[in-house]
């Protein structure tokens, strides 16, 4: 198996859906209510985790070609939705 296909493999192994794999973190977010500064703080950091995962997958599907997805979906958890 070339390299390509190891980092697609294990990408999509640990995250084949990365706003499902978020959305405990998103959850978490919008049940902040007072502190504002804590709950930009964590909007943030999963809209960089979200991207970097968003990045990760199409750098995959460029070397390897699209990778099979799971037909399940869990929520609508984006990056958009908690800001």
């Amino acid at each position: 198996m070339a390299d390509a296909e190891d980092l697609a493999a294990e990408a999509i192994r640990r995250s084949p859906d990365p706003e499902a794999f978020f959305k405990p973190v998103c959850d978490f977010v919008d049940a902040i209510k007072d502190d504002l500064e804590t709950k930009e703080l964590f909007s943030l950091y999963v809209q960089d985790e979200l991207s970097s995962a968003r990045w990760l997958m199409h750098a995959c599907e460029a070397l390897n070609g699209p990778a099979p997805r799971s037909s399940a979906q869990v929520g609508n958890c984006s990056a958009e939705s908690i800001v």
